[in-house]
């Protein structure tokens, strides 16, 4: 089952939110867009494998501590903050969201991007250390 939100759109539910094992969510977050799940009751999870996807609407890149609110509940209940996982990366841009939350809302919020030069310096370090390794063990020999 595949529960799709987008275009800064809300889906509010007037009762329990059942999640089925292996269900996705696919959130398009947009730039002061509403809270796209409000559940009026509680979230009641039926096993592992749900999953979030989470896309950037028109591909934006957001501010570093730019939060949302991706579900609020009301009702006696709470919701776990971790209940899709801790961390999801946007797959066209690459940025990354930490979730938190307080036990009725599950907050996401934008990491720095890094830059390409970064990436460049990791790889340059890699292949140093190859190039290291493979030396001593051809003086191994």
């Amino acid at each position: 089952d595949v529960l799709n939100v987008s275009g800064g759109g809300t889906i509010e539910l007037s009762r329990n939110f059942n999640l089925a094992s292996n269900a996705r969510v696919n959130l398009t977050l947009a730039e002061n867009g509403p809270i796209p799940i409000i559940v009026h009751g509680n979230v009641y999870p039926a096993g592992p494998g749900y999953a979030l996807d989470i896309f950037a609407e028109g591909e934006l890149i957001f501010a570093p501590g730019t939060s949302f609110n991706i579900m609020q509940l009301y009702g006696g209940g709470s919701v776990d903050p971790f209940l899709f996982g801790t961390s999801f990366v946007e797959p066209t841009t690459g940025q990354e969201f930490l979730a938190s939350g307080d036990g009725t809302n599950i907050i996401l919020t934008a990491q720095a991007i890094p830059e390409p030069s970064t990436y460049a310096l990791i790889g340059g370090v890699g292949v140093l250390a190859l190039a290291v390794a493979r030396r001593r063990w051809r003086k191994g020999l």
